[in-house]
């Protein structure tokens, strides 16, 4: 993914008449603490710029899409029947780790509370609920599971992507986690604790009527379709020549539209076939869209795979130690496969907790 790809992420044509309110401290299950700066919107307005943010993050994107039509409205059932309450009853079952919580910085032990980078606005990460306060995700679980396992509270700061890695470098925060990419590039700055796998998805009409099975002879002759610039077309182009025309078959039809409408809606009226994202997008899109009754995605294994990273400051490689040993706990104890799979992010899961690993394996 390329480095710039959040630029121009606030999508101004959604931005008039917007109020900005100050919801202020909120306190979501035991210990967990979360300031949130959000817009009054309508319904429809902010889901559009939730699933259109969200896909910033994921396709690898220079620009926002110019989302200008409802996608539809986000609701925690249609999200894999993910609810606070749901959230609460695996968090409940987990408990601190004396390992881990021996690894943390003393400062972090004396102020008993970790401070959390976040970009509020990138479902199925992190993102807030229909009540514009209620912060959702699973990032926002792992988050939570995380500083349970270290016996510390937790502190979001909401700001753009953007600002994610200055604010760490400035300690403003302990560490950043939004779907961010462990990159060479970006390790020669931060520190990156691997937690979750992302990569280029397929997503088709439910039912998958034009029987495409993966990347294979099967999306020959077929047509794609995906954000400009975004790195899943360079894929797309790759399969293409390998599985098509250096077979003598119909090249992939790969197709491009600014706006996530378009694209969704291309796919659904049949004029596209496919629509290429990354896993986790078309996971949400697929769960949200006309309430889940228009798409699926592939069960294929993620192409072009790469690892995130909950970013950590390189002076502070206590904290790293003991982020990792946390995430090891909750994987080792089964609640890392829980929170991912009541998100239906299955796929998403890494073997083991590493540090600086940008691809999988």
């Amino acid at each position: 993914m390329a480095d710039n790809r959040l630029a121009g992420r606030d999508t101004p044509n959604l931005h008039d008449k917007i109020t900005p309110v100050l919801y202020g401290t909120y306190l979501y299950g035991k210990g967990a603490k979360v300031k949130v700066t959000t817009f009054k919107r309508s319904k429809s307005t902010r889901f559009a710029v939730l699933l259109a943010a969200g896909a910033l993050v994921l396709a690898g994107c220079s620009s926002a899409p110019n989302l200008q039509a409802a996608v539809g409205e986000p609701t925690t059932a249609a999200a894999g029947g993910n609810t606070p309450k749901a959230s609460a009853m695996i968090l409940a079952s987990i408990g601190t780790d004396a390992h881990a919580a021996g690894l943390l910085p003393a400062a972090i032990k004396t102020k008993g509370e970790i401070t959390v980078g976040a970009f509020l606005q990138g479902p199925p990460a992190f993102y807030l609920d229909s009540d514009g306060k209620t912060p959702l995700g699973y990032e926002w679980d792992l988050t939570n599971a995380i500083a349970k396992t270290l016996g510390v509270k937790v502190k979001i700061e909401d700001m753009p992507f953007g600002q994610l890695i200055n604010s760490l470098k400035t300690d403003r925060v302990d560490y950043i986690m939004s779907m961010m990419s462990d990159t060479v590039e970006r390790e020669k700055q931060i520190d990156f604790v691997n937690y979750a796998q992302g990569g280029v998805s397929v997503l088709v009409q439910k039912g998958n009527p034009k029987k495409i099975t993966g990347p294979n002879d099967s999306m020959c002759g077929k047509s794609a379709i995906t954000t400009p610039g975004a790195s899943q077309a360079e894929w797309a182009k790759k399969v293409s020549q390998d599985q098509c025309v250096a077979k003598g078959l119909d090249p992939i039809d790969i197709q491009s539209a600014p706006d996530l409408a378009t694209q969704y809606n291309s796919l659904r009226t049949g004029r596209v076939d496919m629509k290429l994202s990354d896993y986790a997008t078309n996971v949400y899109a697929a769960q949200i869209y006309q309430k889940g009754e228009s798409f699926q995605v592939l069960d294929i294994p993620l192409e072009n795979a790469g690892n995130y990273g909950i970013g950590i400051n390189k002076a502070n490689p206590e904290l790293a130690d003991a982020v990792k040993a946390a995430v090891q706990k909750l994987m080792d104890s089964g609640s890392y496969a829980k929170i991912l799979g009541q998100w239906s992010l299955n796929s998403a899961a890494i073997p083991a907790a590493t540090i600086n690993t940008p691809k999988v394996g």
